[in-house]
């Protein structure tokens, strides 16, 4: 079978890169596969791929996005957070000319199945079913449905009438949770299906959850990771009650750096704040931590909790999607209310005062994290394309 995915970028670090990487090198074992990544190529993948997959790198909608008219009309709309017609939509973002020039492209590679990465690359299939005959055409969300649709002044948000009727013609929209599967049948009538993300990385060592370090792995993006709420709670555990002899280790890099560093020496957390930055082999952070925090107001799977689990973290994580079906709240973690800071701070104290609870909970963690290995996620997707139509998710 010889599989085409389609993606915004190979370049950026991100858990939809790493995911696709990953899942693309496990197929690349029993098929041919390609890559068509929707940017110039200038900077290479930041997750290494198997050599045998093609990368081809198509940058026209990156090239024409920004034309008279339609460039300021999508500018408009992100400004006043308009939810735009499904006729206007397609122009703006989707113009026929280049839409029917990468169609033709699709076609000469002579692919048995496309699977399309985030809410834009699947709305962009979607318009092209009736053209593509005899491929098999898959959508691929790695984010939720309420980022994607409800959150005003996001692309997706402003294409959200043209998208109720372009995913509706994909052999099959994929999800990452069962949540979020339900999500599309309320809101758009889509029979989705839904597969989580598989582990990035197996783990022999396991921490030992002996240090007093508190670990966060993620974007430094202050609201979607709750980086702020992640303050907040540092100055409870730290400031407030006392457990000055502990601190928080923060591993990555992105666009709040500066408003976190800000709101670290705000609180007057110097001390026991430590931003490590962007680090591609995070294993090391993992098992030398005790405790994993996971303060996101929204996660579309969360694939640094099952990274956590596999190295043997009890995670604390507020009940979002995603999360929520990864942990298993009393055994592997807790799982908080959104978005009550002070019973997020109690639970982690449970844990950072209690060494056996530690223990048992480490264990139990990296027995859940099982569940998402490669090889039965992979196993799952190549039902899926085997046969879009009727394959039945499955709960890990």
């Amino acid at each position: 079978m010889k599989i085409g995915f389609i993606t915004p970028s190979l370049s950026a670090c991100g858990g939809l890169q790493r995911v696709q990487a990953l899942l693309a090198n496990c197929l690349a074992q029993r098929h041919e596969v390609a890559i068509i990544a929707l940017e110039d190529g200038k900077t290479p993948p930041y997750y290494a791929l198997d050599q045998r997959i093609q990368v081809i790198y198509e940058d026209i909608f990156m090239r024409r996005r920004n034309r008279f008219p339609w460039g300021p009309v999508r500018a408009v709309a992100r400004e006043h957070s308009l939810a735009l017609p499904a006729w206007v939509a397609r122009r703006a973002y989707y113009p026929a000319g280049t839409v029917r020039e990468f169609r033709r492209r699709l076609e000469e590679g002579g692919y048995d199945c496309l699977v399309a990465s985030t809410a834009f690359c699947s709305v962009l299939l979607g318009l092209m079913v009736e053209d593509l005959r005899g491929v098999r055409i898959i959508g691929w969300h790695h984010n939720s449905y309420s980022v994607y649709f409800q959150t005003p002044g996001k692309g997706a948000y402003i294409q959200q009438k043209l998208a109720r009727k372009a995913l509706k013609k994909l052999d099959a929209l994929v999800t990452l949770t069962r949540q979020d599967r339900e999500a599309y049948k309320r809101w758009m009538d889509i029979d989705g299906k839904y597969i989580y993300n598989p582990l990035s990385f197996s783990c022999e060592k396991k921490s030992e959850v002996s240090e007093k370090v508190l670990l966060f792995v993620g974007r430094l993006e202050i609201q979607q990771k709750g980086l702020d709420y992640l303050v907040r709670i540092a100055d409870i555990l730290f400031r407030q009650r006392g457990y000055t002899d502990w601190k928080l280790e923060i591993v990555g890099g992105g666009s709040g750096k500066d408003e976190i560093v800000h709101m670290i020496a705000e609180y007057g957390l110097e001390n026991q704040i430590v931003l490590m930055g962007e680090k591609k082999d995070v294993k090391e952070y993992y098992t030398q931590a005790s405790v994993f925090l996971c303060t996101s107001r929204w996660e579309g799977f969360g694939l640094v909790v099952t990274e956590a689990m596999e190295c043997g973290l009890p995670v604390v994580s507020f009940r979002t999607d995603g999360p929520s079906e990864i942990v298993q709240s009393g055994k592997s973690g807790y799982l908080i209310e959104n978005y009550n800071l002070e019973k997020f701070a109690d639970a982690v104290e449970r844990l950072m005062c209690d060494a056996g609870l530690r223990r048992k909970m480490s264990e139990q963690a990296a027995a859940r994290a099982e569940h998402f290995s490669l090889v039965r996620v992979g196993e799952e997707w190549e039902k899926l394309l085997q046969d879009p139509e009727n394959y039945q998710s499955v709960s890990l």
